[in-house]
């Protein structure tokens, strides 16, 4: 049987096998009153004795009761507990803890006092929450509820005979209850109150409110919650329940008065002492309440004198027989002791059981005393485990040492924050830069790197326009209109209709619709390289915040949560600051400062981060991220619960006779699993059984060893996910970007970066001031001690902690710092507890990164401390002869006998150890080394390039339009035209030079091309124009424009249209557009984008490498050969029969007759046939200087022929007729707008029927 708190039964010997449960204390012959107790133990059958909670389990129940007592001492009011406990602590005197509860509680039952927070019912739908103010006394009505107490008639009870006999049967079988008499207080009516609510902290009070309006909240003032709070806060003192030193001072009780916390009369306290172990009576009291005895009485007393000797031994007998009973008396400290313990006289079996009476109450008071005491401990232990500020706690470890990061000169700690975060983002989306890899080192050269070409810079914002680019081809549209009734919608509409943003918003659409238009492609789709780049970025910046059609809006902003457009980060801070699109507008993204550049980066990254494309991405990883964590601990629960359950059910199988044979088709699977894995079978899947596994497995339908076997297939199982949950909440982790793992007790931030990897600690740059000091369990008095720990000692001198000097960035970097880290933690501290958190569910991963990088670092400097001391013996075995030391290195094999001049080249090569250490090092195949930490993360000494005395954007403009130039040479598409006495080869000089080229310029030049009516800039415009280097490259592509033929431009500044046999090329209403906007140009940049797409508009592959000369049927080349301009046939220039005097618009010998069919000639003359005859005779090559003329007057007559048919066809169009040959051969029309069309710049088609369709009607 189960016994409890008393000694083994002596019948169980040591040998004897028993079984123990810990939780009660329980010991067990019988292992099935165990398993019924345990199972008892773990049955949802017990109750919470405070909260009433049922369905527990026992150790639930007794958790449950500790949180109801500790959140009853967290929440209980002080407004409510200072009065109660004044009062218990002046006027109580109680020797029982529930007499004192139930004083305190009568009296503040029904009675509410000053500052207490309580709920006022004005009426049944008005509810207010306040405190109160003020109590007022009415002695009147404290009279008449004395008065009519006393005029109450007495209540008589009649019992029957047998009712008194049952009671008094009942008294006689069990002691009477003695219930504590209340305290006398006045009657709740006598008092009113003043009300304040919380709504109304700083109007009038309510006055005048009786008690049956007011009460307190459910959680408190009960009479349970009163015991549960006062139990901990008092103690027994004699004969007297007293309040603890600790709780008056903690509640600073000495010093108040009754009229702090109520008014009126003080309530009148019955007294009751503790009641004593045992009953003592007077002596002196006793004998004179005793009757007086009778003379024969007083005569057998006088006899029993003669016999003192007898008695006195029979006295000493029962003395010492009672001896140990009086050695635990007196260890039990009873008093009056020598009552029983005495040489006088016999005691009686009713003192002797008396004695008896007061041992047992002693020892129950011991008992309880002992099990406060316990309380007490398990208490001040709980309240020493529970989480503080990480400075309060006084057990502080010391932490490992930190070491200090080596930035740059040129890096400052604030820029090297900005440049971490850059790099974080750009690998947080990693999978939307998947082409462009950006790394730290990126980062900084992009915001330090200055003059030239900043590659790193150009890299940076093409990716996050290359991002942007995609998010607008996803989320938005074109603009909207705010005229046209379909493309507006609710959301829209109160765009435009704001006030502070409409109108600039409606501008900012018409801008937008102006590049689109301007291009042929929005401004986020537009081509982008180097030289572009600034322009680009402008027209990004400058447009960002236009406002997209109506349901494209209404969706934006529903998965944007309701971002605005004039919400967007890039238009809000163009708004309070354009300078960097102003600047933009007339330099480039290389002219930009640090702060600028940086600004850029910032702003574009929050303008990304609006889009839904990148909130979901984040938004989802960190909703996964706790929720991993989850998985992961109920993933351990449950396989604690199942190595429970697979030991309960190995337990009772073994205990069964006759094994389980079910037939469920999920056991027969495990069996048959089981079996197969046994016996090693091949092409076992696990998959099959692993949800089995995974679930609630049924252990109770197995053997023992069946258990055992799956218990042990089911840890793997188990390891398996454990990992798999591990990894992806890691990855995760990483991928949110922002790697903080948590601050330690000097509120030092910790981060990890994967892509380093290392750990960094940011200090604070304002830690705040010092408090109290770190108190220390072992040296309290020693600030030395506390610096150790790195504690506050109070003091802004030495403390550690909240100096402003400590240096911004450190990191770990010594073998073992991450296990002595998550050691030196305190189990206590708020932050502490997050960090080793952190640092133990990622150890896995952080431990060989730190170790890593120790090991790595000290090989390093090994590595360069032997690389150095092989240099030191190099130079002492080759000294030089002029009396300067030099490093040659042996692989060039040379020596005194080879050329001087050879010699000293050799000898210049290298001069530094460095050299020499580059040089073992390609010998040695030596790895590569890392001088510090700051190296091994890819931060390096930043080595400027030099300034450029002339901008490289000058250049590569210049290179652009020269090689346009020469395309257009040697793809015959069309000619310059120049002034008398000058060449194609004098303005390339001239340009090339930077000189003058005005001089170059003819009229036509500055006419938008194929359409004559219109200038592009007007002859005085041309006059006043300076002469900048910027624009003489916009007059020399002003002559590039008008020196290709309109047949070969393509769309979307052109369009073809058939009529009958001929094809013609008609300019659009874009390209005229496009022309007249290139003055507006202010940066290279801007004329490079323009440049740009001209160039993916024409058709530079007109002499094509592949083709076959009719002529001799070889492979022609572009710069020998010639194209005819109607059959599109290609010639070798040697083999046409004819001088050509130009390759553009060439025709060949066919082509001329059926274009310009010959005059009628009059009949040969006989010399004339003879001629004809040895003309057959000759050989295919003609003189170019016997050309016929009349051949050139028919085809002069047949191009004024083509010239009138196309001005036929112009006539009714609003655009202008072209001045370039009419027809195009086939080839070109389907480069044109057939199959091999391409969308300029982005690949994408687009409809240009809108820019041609004015002309084309």
């Amino acid at each position: 049987m189960p016994f409890r708190r008393r000694k083994p039964d002596p019948s169980i010997k040591d040998s004897d096998k028993v079984w123990y449960i810990e939780s009660t204390n329980e010991v067990f012959t019988n292992y099935d009153d165990f398993f019924d107790r345990y199972i008892q133990m773990n049955s949802m059958c017990w109750t919470c004795p405070v909260t009433g909670k049922s369905g527990l389990t026992f150790e639930e129940a007794k958790e449950s009761e500790r949180e109801a007592v500790k959140a009853v001492e967290d929440s209980f009011p002080k407004a409510l507990a200072v009065p109660l406990l004044w009062l218990a602590h002046t006027y109580c005197y109680r020797g029982r803890c529930d007499d004192l509860v139930n004083d305190v509680y009568v009296v503040s039952r029904d009675r509410y006092f000053i500052g207490e927070t309580v709920w006022y019912q004005q009426s049944e739908a008005q509810r207010f929450k306040g405190r109160i103010v003020g109590v007022e006394y009415d002695a009147t009505k404290a009279i008449a509820a004395k008065k009519d107490k006393k005029d109450l008639p007495k209540k008589e009870e009649h019992h029957s005979e047998d009712e008194d006999a049952a009671n008094q049967s009942a008294t006689s079988k069990k002691k009477s209850v003695i219930k504590p008499e209340d305290p006398e207080v006045p009657n709740p009516e006598c008092y009113t109150y003043s009300f304040l609510p919380f709504e109304n902290d700083g109007g009038d009070a309510i006055t005048d409110i009786e008690h049956s309006a007011i009460s307190r909240p459910k959680a408190v003032g009960s009479r349970v919650k009163m015991r549960l709070f006062m139990r901990k806060l008092t103690e027994l003192r004699g004969n007297k329940v007293v309040l603890s030193k600790s709780t008056i001072e903690q509640y600073q009780l000495t010093g108040r008065h009754w009229e702090e916390f109520f008014t009126g009369p003080l309530p009148d306290f019955p007294k009751s002492e503790r009641r004593k172990p045992f009953g003592y009576i007077n002596e002196n009291k006793r004998k004179a309440e005793s009757p007086p005895q009778s003379p024969v009485v007083a005569k057998k007393q006088r006899a029993s004198k003669s016999t003192g000797g007898k008695v006195k031994k029979e006295v000493q007998q029962q003395q010492d027989l009672l001896k140990d009973v009086f050695e635990q008396a007196r260890s039990l400290q009873i008093e009056d002791l020598p009552k029983w313990e005495q040489n006088q006289r016999v005691l009686s079996d009713a003192e002797i059981d008396e004695l008896k009476e007061a041992i047992k109450i002693a020892q129950e008071d011991k008992r309880e005393r002992e099990k406060d005491r316990k309380k007490l401990e398990k208490e001040a232990a709980a309240a020493h485990k529970r989480p503080r500020d990480d400075l309060q706690c006084d057990d502080l470890k010391p932490l490992p040492e930190l070491k200090f990061l080596q930035l740059p000169s040129y890096l400052t700690p604030e820029s090297f924050s900005q440049v971490l975060s850059i790099s974080q983002f750009f690998y947080t989306f990693s999978n939307f830069f998947e082409d462009i890899e950006i790394t730290l080192k990126d980062c900084i050269l992009a915001l330090y790197q200055n003059g030239g070409k900043n590659d790193s810079l150009v890299k940076i914002l093409t990716a996050l326009l290359k991002c942007r680019a995609i998010c607008v081809e996803k989320e938005d549209g074109d603009e909207a209109n705010p005229k046209v009734d379909n493309e507006m919608s609710n959301e829209t509409y109160a765009v435009f209709n704001n006030k502070k943003h409409g109108g600039r918003i409606a501008e900012l659409n018409k801008l937008h619709e102006k590049y689109r238009t301007l291009h042929g492609i929005a401004p986020p789709f537009l081509t982008v390289n180097w030289v572009t780049i600034s322009e680009v970025l402008r027209l990004n910046l400058i447009i960002s915040g236009y406002c997209p059609m109506g349901l494209v809006y209404q969706t934006r902003v529903s998965k944007r949560g309701a971002i605005q457009c004039y919400e967007d980060p890039v238009y809000a801070h163009l708004l309070e600051d354009p300078t960097i699109a102003e600047k933009l507008e007339t330099l480039s993204i290389f002219d930009l400062t640090f702060d600028e550049r940086m600004t850029l980066i910032d702003i574009l990254r929050e303008q990304l981060l609006t889009f839904c494309t990148f909130r979901d991405i984040q938004e989802e990883r960190i909703v996964k991220l706790p929720d991993l964590r989850k998985q992961i601990k109920n993933l351990k629960l449950w396989d604690q619960e199942q190595e429970k359950a697979s030991r309960i059910a190995a337990y009772a199988a073994d205990e069964l006779e006759t094994p389980k044979n079910s037939k469920d088709k999920n056991i027969v699977k495990l069996r048959a699993y089981l079996k197969a894995v046994n016996e090693n079978r091949r092409g076992v899947n696990p998959d099959d059984v692993k949800d089995e596994f995974l679930g609630n497995f049924p252990y109770d339908e197995f053997t023992a060893e069946e258990i055992r076997d799956f218990r042990d297939i089911q840890k793997t199982f188990f390891a398996d996910k454990l990992e798999e949950l591990a990894v992806e909440n890691f990855e995760t982790f990483c991928k949110i970007g922002s790697g903080f793992l948590g601050r330690d007790r000097s509120f030092r931030s910790y981060y990890y970066f994967e892509q380093y990897p290392i750990i960094l600690v940011e200090n604070v740059d304002n830690p705040g001031d010092c408090g109290e000091a770190t108190p220390m369990k072992s040296d309290p008095d020693d600030p030395d001690a506390i610096i150790s720990v790195m504690g506050c000692t109070g003091s802004a001198e030495n403390c550690l902690v909240h100096s402003k000097s400590r240096p911004k960035w450190m990191y770990l970097g010594n073998e073992g710092d991450l296990d002595e880290l998550i050691n030196a933690c305190n189990p206590r501290g708020f932050r502490e507890i997050e960090l080793v958190d952190s640092l133990t569910t990622f150890q896995k991963w952080l431990k060989p990164a730190v170790d890593n990088l120790s090991i790595v670092l000290q090989e390093s400097a090994n590595e360069l401390k032997e690389n150095h001391r092989n240099a030191l013996d190099i130079e002492e075995e080759n000294p030089l002869t002029n009396g300067h030391s030099e490093d040659i290195p042996m692989e060039n094999g040379l020596d005194k006998s080879e050329p001087e001049s050879r010699q000293t080249r050799s000898h210049s090569k290298s001069k530094t150890p460095d050299s020499t250490i580059n040089n073992l090092k390609k010998k040695k195949n030596l790895k590569i080394t890392f001088s510090s930490a700051a190296e091994f993360m890819g931060i390096t000494d930043l080595k400027q390039t030099e300034d450029f005395q002339d901008n490289p954007l000058l250049f590569e403009v210049r290179k652009m339009i020269t090689d346009m130039i020469s395309k257009i040479d040697l793809q015959a598409l069309g000619e310059f035209s120049f002034n008398d006495n000058q060449t194609s080869e004098e303005f390339l000089k001239a340009l090339n030079n930077g000189e003058n080229i005005k001089p170059f310029m003819v009229e036509n030049d500055l006419k938008i091309h194929c359409y004559d009516e219109e200038n592009i800039i007007s002859s005085e415009e041309f006059d006043k124009l300076e002469n900048s280097e910027f624009n003489q490259l916009m007059l020399a592509f002003f002559k590039v424009i008008h020196g290709v033929r309109q047949k070969f431009i393509k769309a979307p500044f052109t369009l073809t249209e058939k009529q009958r046999n001929n094809v013609t090329v008609i300019p659009t209403k874009a390209f005229v557009q496009w022309q007249q906007a290139i003055p507006e140009c202010q940066s290279f940049s801007a004329l490079a984008l323009f440049i740009t797409a001209f160039d993916s508009s024409v058709q530079w592959t007109a002499i094509k490498n592949t083709q076959k000369c009719p002529v001799c049927r070889k492979k022609t080349q572009a710069e020998d050969s010639v194209i005819c301009d109607h059959c599109g046939n290609q010639y070798h220039m040697q083999c046409t029969p004819d001088e050509i005097e130009s390759r553009v618009a060439w025709l060949c010998k066919a082509c001329s007759r059926k274009v310009a069919p010959p005059k009628k000639r009059k009949p040969p003359s006989r010399y004339q046939e003879e001629n004809d005859e040895a003309e057959k005779e000759a050989p295919p090559f003609v003189d170019a200087n016997n050309f016929d003329e009349e051949e050139d007057e028919e085809e002069e007559e047949v191009a004024e022929k083509s010239t009138i048919d196309m001005d036929d066809v112009f006539q009714t169009s609003d655009s202008p007729p072209p001045n370039d040959d009419n027809n195009s051969s086939l080839e070109n029309q389907e480069d044109g707008g057939g199959r091999n069309a391409r969308v300029r710049r982005n690949k994408r088609p687009v409809d240009y029927s809108e820019y041609g369709e004015s002309l084309l009607n």
